[in-house]
């Protein structure tokens, strides 16, 4: 008879969304990682009493997903909710409205040692540390017992994080307290491990000097074209701006290489979601949309549930929006189809990485991308409203070629 996790989940299944752990009646399951530094759950089976609780929230084994109501293209009217945003700042909005009401929003923080976890937070002043991507899987702690004492305690929730994530938490809370609860999941790629990151981090800091701040998918203007930034800053100096394929670390998220075993197999990678309201990117908007400045980053909006709807209408008069097609979604996120795809080249860079530290893959990166390297450093360096013409251009060229082939006897 199968009674606990580890009879049923084998590792590259396990999401690390810690449910498990928190269900747990003696305590017999903890937060453990693997050799490259995956959350994984670890069993005591001298004080496991196999009451098969742990298999009950098991998202590898449960999870139920529907297909979306609606689809918009949308962006926050304030420049301050876009500017912290990744995309549209359409999740600052959501908060701002939970909060103002009294309630509770749980979102991935990272702190001052760049270690990512999710919180919660209560009041506005707070809210600006769970805004924003973090490529990194967040520790999820005991979150989910807090969050049930806070929907006993009659706040509302919002919680948000990967789909996985997302669907643990669906999954573990009571079924009576559903009603208070809101879910909002981002479109995933897949997770590197904090120890990993951790590495990078150190790694930048002995080249650079003391890194003291780190941001993901960082913007120069809220008009930057869905360029993709990341910036830190070196203690005593300036902030600095770079794109994705001047960087190891992240060149080899992009590249989906460093991601959990599981990631590749993804069971929630499908635009039928699990939350009450998905956010992804919405690429290429600007073949479909003309409601929105040139050069706009703009959110795509998956409505899933009629609880979802509610919350999305209820911020109308904060954000601009244009329903759109799920398609012209999809086309550009893949992972609304299926999972990243897994290379083998994964477990070469995990093992150099173990055996040869960061500096070795920083190395390897350095000697073989160099035209890559130069050619972001240039793009960089192009002023915002010359890279909008371009993004232009290029959006009128792919409708010219769309246009041929749907008419090839015009």
């Amino acid at each position: 008879m199968k009674n606990t996790v580890s009879d049923v989940v084998a590792n590259d299944e396990c999401c690390g969304c810690g449910a498990c752990v928190n269900i747990c009646p003696t305590g017999a399951i903890e937060y453990t990682e693997d050799k490259y530094g995956f959350i994984t759950p670890t069993i005591n089976q001298g004080i496991c009493v196999l009451c098969g609780q742990c298999l009950e929230v098991c998202t590898s084994r449960h999870f139920k997903q529907q297909k979306p109501l609606e689809a918009y293209a949308a962006m926050a009217r304030d420049t301050k909710d876009r500017l912290a945003g990744s995309s549209g700042g359409i999740f600052g909005v959501l908060t701002k409205k939970i909060l103002e009401e009294g309630g509770v929003v749980y979102g991935a923080k990272m702190d001052e040692e760049f270690q990512v976890y999710h919180v919660a937070v209560t009041e506005f002043d707070s809210r600006d540390c769970i805004l924003g991507s973090k490529y990194v899987q967040s520790h999820m702690g005991e979150v989910y017992k807090d969050i049930v004492c806070k929907l006993k305690a009659g706040k509302k929730v919002l919680f948000s994080g990967t789909p996985c994530q997302v669907a643990a938490v669906k999954r573990f809370i009571p079924s009576q307290y559903q009603k208070q609860l809101l879910l909002v999941d981002v479109v995933c790629h897949g997770v590197p491990s904090q120890k990993f990151f951790d590495s990078y981090i150190a790694n930048l800091s002995r080249q650079e000097g003391i890194v003291e701040k780190y941001r993901f998918r960082a913007k120069e203007d809220v008009n930057n074209g869905m360029n993709w930034f990341f910036s830190y800053k070196v203690k005593g100096e300036k902030n600095k701006v770079r794109n994705w394929p001047e960087d190891t670390f992240n060149f080899l998220y992009m590249k989906s290489y460093i991601y959990r075993k599981s990631c590749y197999n993804c069971k929630f990678a499908s635009v039928n979601r699990c939350s009450d309201i998905t956010l992804c990117d919405y690429w290429g908007w600007n073949r479909y949309h003309s409601c929105f400045d040139v050069g706009s980053t703009v959110s795509g909006v998956l409505i899933n549930t009629e609880k979802g709807e509610g919350l999305f209408e209820s911020i109308d008069d904060q954000i601009e929006k244009d329903k759109t097609n799920i398609e012209n979604i999809k086309r550009h996120n893949g992972c609304l189809s299926k999972p990243s795809e897994y290379n083998p080249i994964r477990e070469t860079i995990l093992e150099m990485w173990q055996t040869k530290g960061f500096s070795y893959i920083e190395k390897q990166f350095l000697k073989h991308n160099k035209w890559k390297r130069l050619k972001s450093r240039i793009y960089r360096n192009v002023p915002i409203n010359v890279r909008n013409k371009l993004v232009q251009m290029k959006t009128r060229r792919v409708e010219g070629q769309e246009n041929e082939k749907n008419n090839p006897n015009d």
